[in-house]
């Protein structure tokens, strides 16, 4: 990943241009970007797009000289390019945020109802009241963060589940609270959306 990040950034600087390196999470989203943790670190700007339904909204995760954390709704507009030999459409997309007034107005998270992620979001409210750690891993500058640990640790023992099996319970809670929008993560950290 070193050489990797190594020949990005010398040919941004030989074309004194810019060099867009295009990644995903995983299906856990409490662990961030797959694969190697010095990519995040090594990054000027990072910008996060995700999908509910067919909004979707890209966040500036992490900027060297900006602010992180800020947010932007958009929806992706099929429009016709051509046709192909055989008189069949080609299509592609375009980012369209002409949308109607409201529109971009982002829904609020769903707080959980029930079960495991309802004990764990009412465990966690301690747990980010009590920490003094802010703006961690893209996390905007005044939000209290803590990690994935932490918040384990934390909350597993709310759970009315057996000993062996609580730790798994909390960590798949914790991911559906990010799932839903209540949680940023990013490299181990958490905060409160």
């Amino acid at each position: 990943m070193g050489r990797i990040l190594e020949a990005a950034k010398a040919l941004a600087d030989a074309t004194g241009g810019l060099v867009v390196l295009v990644h995903h999470s995983g299906k856990d989203l409490t662990k961030g970007m797959r694969g190697h943790s010095s990519m995040f670190a090594a990054m000027d700007g990072a910008i996060e797009v995700s999908r509910d339904g067919d909004r979707r909204e890209w966040r500036s995760a992490k900027s060297k000289d900006g602010e992180d954390g800020c947010a932007y709704p958009f929806r992706l507009r099929r429009i016709d390019v051509g046709t192909d030999g055989d008189g069949e459409p080609i299509t592609s997309c375009v980012v369209d945020t002409d949308l109607q007034p409201g529109e971009l107005e982002l829904p609020r998270p769903k707080l959980p109802k029930g079960g495991n992620q309802k004990i764990v979001y009412d465990g966690l409210g301690p747990l980010f009241r009590a920490s003094t750690v802010r703006g961690k891993a893209g996390a905007p500058a005044t939000r209290p963060c803590i990690t994935l640990d932490e918040a384990i640790a934390g909350t597993r023992d709310r759970l009315a589940v057996e000993q062996k099996r609580r730790t798994e319970r909390a960590q798949q809670a914790i991911t559906g609270l990010i799932a839903s929008g209540v949680l940023g993560s990013n490299e181990g950290w958490l905060w409160l959306i």
